[in-house]
């Protein structure tokens, strides 16, 4: 497996640090586009690593720096820019993951607080995907961890409740308690324009092109995921197809749950209906 830790510096001189996975050059045919929490990082996720690259993707994930994996002190995770700000990072980090790819496909994999900013930017900015996935999508701002008293501090500090977030069984509390850091944060002024942009979500949603192939992955016991607001997202798109997945008793980290493998059949699942 090649692994490659390194930045991109877009047009507007913002330097974007990214993970990239390979299981040896060019021995794919996907490209996965991962946007990662903030509650674990990519680096430290390696079952989700290793599924992706068993499927023959290519693995990119930058750090956007309106949403971190804080606990790194460099500078290219201090952005404090909002919902602008995100979409020109994203933006310029999907258009050079393109011009280095060519044409192979690029499907976005979406975790947690990642996921309203992308459907933003996703129904709203450039051509958009043909397929992604959201995970244990967080879509609605009114819950925590961006709400109450934290939102007043200049970047909202996300911190988690094991009993929230992981397994109520011992033996994978212990897999996942160390991996997961306790110090991420998210752009105060990023948080500000989603609440405002998605004050009623979905509401009236561009039409999607046909053809678009969505998937969502959630566990029930997770109190971060809403599920009104992901079957409001499911009635309200005009085109395409939203299908949804869901898991008794998980929580927040799927992929570190007990039931986990039953997430990656479904994942293959998905994947087996794509069509380019």
């Amino acid at each position: 497996m090649n692994h490659v830790k390194t930045y991109y510096k877009t047009a507007e001189g913002v330097n974007i640090p990214y993970h990239s996975w390979e299981v040896r050059q060019g021995g794919y045919k996907w490209i996965a586009l991962v946007l990662e929490g903030p509650y674990l990082p990519v680096g430290k996720n390696k079952r989700m690593v290793e599924f992706l690259l068993e499927k023959y993707f290519k693995v990119y994930a930058p750090g956007i720096p309106e949403i971190t994996c804080a606990g790194s002190k460099e500078k290219a995770y201090n952005g404090n820019g909002g919902l602008r700000r995100y979409l020109a990072n994203i933006g310029s980090f999907r258009s050079f993951i393109e011009e280095r790819e060519g044409d192979m496909p690029v499907i976005p994999f979406v975790f947690s607080i990642s996921a309203l900013p992308f459907l933003y930017y996703y129904f709203n900015v450039l051509p958009p995907f043909k397929a992604f996935v959201l995970l244990s999508p967080v879509l609605d701002y009114k819950m925590p961890p961006v709400n109450g008293s934290l939102f007043l501090k200049r970047r909202v500090k996300v911190r988690y409740k094991g009993e929230e977030i992981l397994s109520d069984t011992e033996e994978e509390r212990r897999t996942v308690e160390p991996l997961i850091t306790g110090d991420s944060s998210v752009s105060k002024k990023l948080v500000k324009d989603l609440r405002r942009e998605f004050k009623k979500f979905p509401g009236d949603l561009p039409v999607a092109p046909a053809g678009v192939s969505i998937g969502v992955y959630y566990g029930e016991a997770d109190v971060l995921t809403s599920v009104s607001r992901i079957e409001d997202l499911q009635n309200r798109l005009k085109n395409g197809k939203l299908e949804i997945f869901k898991y008794p008793r998980m929580k927040h980290i799927i992929f570190y749950d007990k039931y986990w493998r039953k997430v990656e059949d479904d994942l293959n699942l998905f994947f087996s209906g794509l069509t380019f």
